[in-house]
């Protein structure tokens, strides 16, 4: 059809034409639906939009230094807690902005990480239902948060109520108790990326990524791979179009840059690679890195406070690219440390390592972390002579060795540690070999005797964990049978990381408990009848625990922090129903009662 020379399509509209294009009300609920199911990675979506809404909300309370408050879920209270002590919401708030999707405060400032609207509904990714409370002009606001069967989700008012808590916001998600060890891993790997003081996990500073800082936002660091690009405390990791640069299988490169810098997906779990300033960007991190690092390097070198943190700042740097020589208060910082002279007779310089044993070397590169042993007298390192050594490095190490630090794995015996040397070695890793040689090899203690009067065979030594993070081999026979426990598995494995030790460590004075692989077990237990395996014993004083408490007790611990307010305020005095007056006491009695079970 043509009206006045122009065609008219069958619908009657002009081509060219601009249409807006919008929602259709029946697929709202679909749309939300996906909207909440935004996220591949459930787990960390809960913790980052959660708490970089905390956190958006400290900067606009103007308190961004206080650090928002993270609680990880226990077997006796199994939430994921995230509270702040920022604006706050009050009802209309959470009718107005927090019920809709896409609405937020957000667009039209730099200061603050969120603007999209969808990660404050993010906890229906994760669970069924999620508590909101919001605390603001005095006033608590309880509101339960629950998936529809439509796909979106609801909202109801729990309760509301005047409170003398701080203003803020709480945050409770349910977790299962086979997701606890998940969500604290998830929690620990995303806040290691905050600013020091902005945030505390179950009331302590998280760990936060380190390495070698190029300046105030680029660092270089073996605790990630690739790229990664952190903008408001979310990290965008594993950008692998950064070519040669560095040595991948080493170290990575983290780029702090400013809010807006980089444009992100919906979900926030990635970058928008095709953005035109997110491309500009990462180039831009990119160049920075290549003219930056050499100049950086040699600075951290120069830096350093004295000579052996400088060894060790070059060695690392080197690793990683460094090529020019590296200087330190006027002197070249040596590649390697070697003793001069045109032969070097047989076990002059003797390395022990500890897998290979112990074998001559003519060098061993600056920096390593090694123990010195000056005065060695003897042309050749025998076995009499490594036993010595072992014997008195397992008596030495705690005294010599910082407490937290890796134990050196190396020994550098000499005859002697001259001067050039010297320079290069922290304090108190230069010790004389007489005091190695003064130790007097045990023989076996046949004079032990056993019930009936005979002597005991020998037992032999097994890697052991006691109390202060020790691990070493232990002769059983050396620990009173009170203090001895045993488990079956790895040695090498970090024992500190299973419950039932830590438990047995902390709870009894002096414990030691001894690793055993499965084909030692039998001659340990003849040998050591009385050793106790620690998940029994661990298990026992829970029961012994368990049955200790009182009907009450047990009622406090049931409470968790989905229990309204307005009952752990009631006064229990003047409360007539028994039965409330007993869940109002308990409510009141399970922070109490908690500290009790963590004691």
């Amino acid at each position: 059809m043509r009206l006045n020379g122009q065609t008219l399509t069958s619908e009657g509209t002009l081509p060219g034409k601009k249409i807006r294009m919008s929602i259709e009300a029946t697929a709202v609920p679909l749309i939300m639906d996906a909207m909440t199911n935004l996220y591949e990675n459930a787990h960390l979506a809960i913790i980052r939009e959660y708490s970089t809404n905390a956190r958006d909300s400290h900067v606009e309370a103007g308190c961004p230094e206080r650090p928002i408050e993270v609680t990880l879920p226990k077997s006796l209270s199994p939430n994921l807690v995230i509270r702040d002590y920022g604006v706050g919401l009050d009802a209309d708030d959470i009718e107005q902005i927090y019920s809709r999707y896409g609405a937020s405060t957000k667009r039209d400032t730099n200061d603050a990480i969120g603007m999209l609207g969808f990660g404050c509904k993010s906890g229906l990714a994760y669970a069924q239902q999620f508590t909101l409370s919001g605390i603001k002009g005095g006033v608590r606001t309880e509101v339960a948060v629950s998936k529809s069967e439509d796909g979106g989700g609801d909202m109801t008012p729990v309760t509301s109520y005047e409170s003398e808590d701080e203003q803020g916001v709480e945050i409770v998600i349910p977790v299962p108790p086979y997701d606890f060890e998940k969500i604290a891993k998830t929690a620990a790997e995303f806040f290691r990326f905050w600013p020091e003081g902005s945030v505390l996990v179950d009331g302590v500073p998280p760990k936060r990524i380190d390495g070698m800082w190029l300046s105030d936002d680029l660092l270089l660091t073996k605790e990630a791979l690739g790229l990664t690009v952190v903008m408001g405390g979310v990290p965008y990791p594993e950008i692998n179009s950064y070519g040669d640069t560095w040595d991948k299988d080493r170290y990575g490169l983290v780029a702090f840059v400013g809010i807006g810098d980089v444009a992100f997906v919906p979900s926030r779990e990635a970058l928008k690679l095709n953005d035109p300033q997110t491309k500009a960007k990462i180039q831009e991190i990119l160049q920075r890195e290549k003219v930056e690092k050499q100049a950086a390097l040699l600075a951290l070198v120069a830096e350093a406070p004295d000579a052996p943190e400088a060894a060790r700042i070059a060695k690392e740097a080197r690793k990683i690219g460094l090529k020019e020589e590296a200087v330190w208060q006027g002197k070249p910082v040596p590649d390697a440390l070697k003793l001069e002279g045109a032969k070097l007779t047989v076990g002059s310089v003797v390395r022990k390592d500890r897998d290979k044993g112990f074998g001559e070397v003519r060098s061993i590169p600056n920096g390593t972390p090694t123990f010195w042993l000056g005065g060695f007298p003897n042309p050749k390192f025998t076995p009499y002579k490594r036993q010595k050594l072992d014997q008195w490095w397992r008596k030495n190490r705690d005294r010599l060795v910082p407490e937290g630090e890796a134990a050196p794995v190396d020994f550098v015996i000499a005859p002697e540690v001259p001067q050039e040397i010297r320079d290069w070695i922290p304090e108190g890793r230069i010790l004389p070999w007489a005091q190695v040689e003064a130790e007097k090899i045990s023989k076996p203690k046949q004079e032990r005797e056993d019930a009936d009067g005979r002597p005991k065979k020998p037992q032999g030594t097994y890697p052991a964990y006691s109390g202060g993070g020790g691990r070493g081999d232990h002769d059983p026979a050396d620990v009173p049978v009170d203090k001895l426990f045993y488990y079956v598995g790895s040695a090498a494995w970090n024992a500190y990381r299973h419950d039932d030790v830590d438990q047995i460590l902390r709870s009894v004075e002096g414990a030691f408990v001894f690793v055993l692989a499965q084909n030692r077990l039998p001659k340990f237990l003849r040998d050591n009848p009385a050793a106790r395996e620690i998940s029994a014993f661990v298990k026992a004083q829970a029961e012994d625990w368990l049955d200790s408490l009182t009907d009450d007790d047990l009622l406090a611990l049931s409470m968790n922090g989905n229990t309204p307010g307005i009952i752990r305020d009631l006064d229990v005095s003047r409360v007539d129903d028994p039965e409330l007056a007993k869940v109002a006491a308990a409510a009141a009695r399970h922070d109490e009662v908690q500290a009790l079970r963590s004691a």
